[in-house]
């Protein structure tokens, strides 16, 4: 038997979230010497990280010779998924495989996973992601060298979504379709809502446009298709331990793979850098880092290289549509329609600004090349 200490628990959450904790304590403790083999004597405390769709724990597990972080998290269950379940068969499987794609790739050990209540353990990957990284070091007084290892750590993030995608990848492909496309954000987001924000008059201008445009490419690209990791991010890479580890790995089967592709691109090129940062390079993520990411992703693939960039950059539309009235939208919630507003118009606007515009150009510019083929 396990001679383990009680653990804190310090929260005011519901009752419901101290049964939940209360639940992976009980089974953390059990199951300590398997989790850990020879590990009979342990300090275990966790700690509640809260959230409005998902109740997530970090435990610390310490003895004389260890130390480990396990983080526990439950998931609702949709009518059409259960993403606790999915997003642990995805773990299995990436833990076994991303390491054969490159060394320096990994995800978080998938621990144990508990059907009954819709959870799973994982192991920690560390505790310095991208998004952080990447506020500190792409400064306007950053220098080459500061740069040159941002984009390493850039092409790592790449390389690693690229291997995601090679180890899950569909036989199936989807063609791309206008219709389809804007339904498959306008469902939550309608774009056209943009108009009712401070935004330039290119931007508002262009969007109308370049969107009734998509339909001249309607039918004639294929997407490949793998798991969908669902919420890319610069701030669910990590870059611990001279490894780049991923978290928080839905896996969706069958999507294709600018889904993923677009949202990192949206998520760099929108960092909100504010109050901490306020020199942030937004122009340099944007152009440069983008670049970077795409260039490193195309390297080991066989796709036709303006077909890829120009659905990379229709998707990357998309998410910054999202990201900014997703933004504006949680604003509201927590305050006020004026405030919420206001907010967008002094602040999300100057910061989507830019990277609308310049997306939109790419798009533009690679159609016409694409198009040209036809």
């Amino acid at each position: 038997m396990n001679d383990v200490s009680q653990t804190s628990y310090d929260s005011t959450d519901s009752h419901s979230c101290q049964n939940i904790f209360d639940t992976f304590d009980k089974k953390i403790r059990n199951n300590i010497s398997s989790y850990y083999k020879g590990m009979l004597h342990a300090d275990i405390k966790g700690f509640p990280l809260g959230g409005q769709f998902a109740h997530t724990f970090r435990f610390e597990v310490r003895s004389d010779q260890e130390f480990h972080t396990i983080y526990a998290k439950t998931c609702p269950i949709y009518e059409s998924l259960d993403p606790a379940r999915l997003e642990y068969q995805t773990l299995e499987l990436l833990y076994d495989k991303m390491p054969n794609e490159s060394p320096d790739l990994a995800v978080s050990r998938p621990i144990d996973y508990f059907p009954e209540i819709n959870g799973y353990l994982q192991e920690s990957v560390g505790k310095s992601d991208l998004r952080s990284y990447l506020l500190k070091n792409n400064s306007i007084f950053n220098g080459k060298a500061t740069l040159l290892d941002v984009n390493i750590k850039l092409n790592g993030s790449a390389r690693w979504l690229h291997a995601f995608h090679s180890i899950t990848m569909s036989s199936e492909k989807q063609k791309f379709n206008q219709k389809e496309f804007i339904k498959s954000f306008n469902d939550e987001f309608d774009y056209n809502e943009l108009k009712n924000f401070k935004f330039s008059k290119d931007v508002i201008n262009q969007l109308d446009e370049l969107i009734d445009n998509l339909s001249f490419l309607n039918d004639r690209l294929l997407m490949p298709c793998a798991k969908w990791h669902w919420d890319y991010t610069p701030g669910h890479v990590y870059i611990d331990n001279n490894k780049i580890s991923v978290i928080d790995i839905l896996g969706i089967d069958n999507i294709p793979v600018f889904e993923d592709i677009g949202h990192f691109l949206a998520a760099l090129t929108s960092i909100n850098n504010l109050p901490f940062y306020p020199f942030f390079n937004y122009k340099r993520a944007c152009d440069s880092f983008c670049i970077s990411f795409l260039s490193s992703y195309l390297l080991n693939s066989n796709y036709d290289k303006n077909e890829f960039l120009l659905l990379s950059n229709i998707y990357r539309l998309k998410y910054l549509i999202v990201y900014f009235l997703g933004q504006q939208r949680l604003i509201r919630q927590k305050t006020n329609p004026f405030i919420a507003n206001l907010f967008a118009n002094y602040r999300l606007t100057r910061l989507f600004n830019r990277p609308l515009l310049h997306t939109m150009n790419e798009i533009s510019t690679m159609m016409n090349r694409v198009l040209k083929t036809y």
